[in-house]
């Protein structure tokens, strides 16, 4: 097994009851919806809303999972996904392919074809399919920030063969993501843990000095930053100035998407103990101001 998945799938173990203690119990939720016949129990969703909070059709908040793109499920991001759908959102909570067995692009085809499944649910359940807000932490925020992309930029679409998206975002939200993973993983770090990520993520093995990644069919594809413009949807981004994993990564593209004039507003966590996705932990002070934040954010497109 990949030394990167054996770290990945201790941190959900270790950090799976401390973020997802909290509960709502007026939440409804609704487990293993599958948006892509093709790939079983790869390609699900589970759902929850609040009937009591329900006012006219539900906005949708659409959430993707981190885990260095190796390890993590959707059912470890339980509490937060509550939380959003407690303040009146429908929340879509997906799961994805994951690398090494699935390398880029398959988690955002899976993301953007979960996008698409919801729309034909969207009667059903009663959403508002004008408020779709796409969001993720860590690898999962550079999921959703590449479907997001792919919505609105038809030569990326195309440059990685993706699934046209049949509707229109109104938001992307992203937790300590990353969005150039070159730049993030190919670093020391111990085990190389990061370069063995790459490698995963890329389905392509990397030298030591990363000489030969001009090789990497889609290198000019994968930094997301590069492809920030004004037709980005309007944008949140949160960050943590402890991120050892992402650092520095949000800023940059808050920096590129208020350069080329698009819509961003961002929250920058700068106490000792808010590190990487500190806002899945909600005990902590941090979270709760973040979690705030967050709502103030969303009721602008509700």
């Amino acid at each position: 097994m990949e030394r990167s998945r054996i770290f990945f799938k201790a941190s959900d173990l270790i950090f799976h009851y401390p973020r997802n203690y909290k509960r709502f119990p007026d939440v409804v939720r609704e487990n293993n919806l599958t948006f892509d016949d093709r790939y079983g129990d790869l390609t699900k969703a589970d759902v929850y809303y609040n009937p009591k909070k329900k006012q006219g059709k539900y906005p949708v908040f659409i959430n993707v999972h981190g885990g260095g793109f190796v390890r993590g499920d959707k059912r470890h991001r339980s509490t937060f996904c509550s939380f959003i759908a407690d303040n009146g959102w429908f929340v879509y909570n997906i799961n994805y392919r994951l690398a090494p067995q699935y390398p880029l692009p398959a988690g955002t085809e899976d993301t953007l074809n979960a996008m698409n499944y919801l729309l034909t649910i969207a009667e059903k359940y009663d959403l508002d399919t004008d408020k779709i807000v796409i969001s993720g932490d860590s690898a999962g925020a550079y999921y959703a920030a590449a479907a997001a992309l792919a919505s609105c930029d038809e030569n990326y679409r195309k440059r990685l063969d993706l699934p046209f998206y049949n509707g229109k975002l109104a938001a992307l939200v992203t937790f300590c993501g990353l969005f150039d993973p070159i730049k993030s993983m190919c670093r020391p770090t111990p085990l190389d843990i990061s370069k063995n990520v790459a490698e995963c993520l890329l389905g392509f093995k990397i030298q030591d000095d990363a000489g030969n990644l001009a090789d990497y069919p889609l290198i000019d594809a994968i930094n997301l930053i590069e492809y920030a413009t004004e037709k980005w949807p309007a944008t949140f981004i949160v960050t943590a100035v402890k991120d050892s994993f992402c650092g520095g990564q949000g800023e940059m593209l808050e920096e590129k998407l208020k350069t080329a004039g698009a819509k961003v507003l961002s929250y920058h966590a700068k106490d000792y103990n808010e590190g990487h996705c500190f806002h899945l932990l909600p005990y902590l002070k941090g979270t709760k101001v973040c979690w705030q934040k967050l709502i103030e954010f969303l009721d602008t497109i509700k």
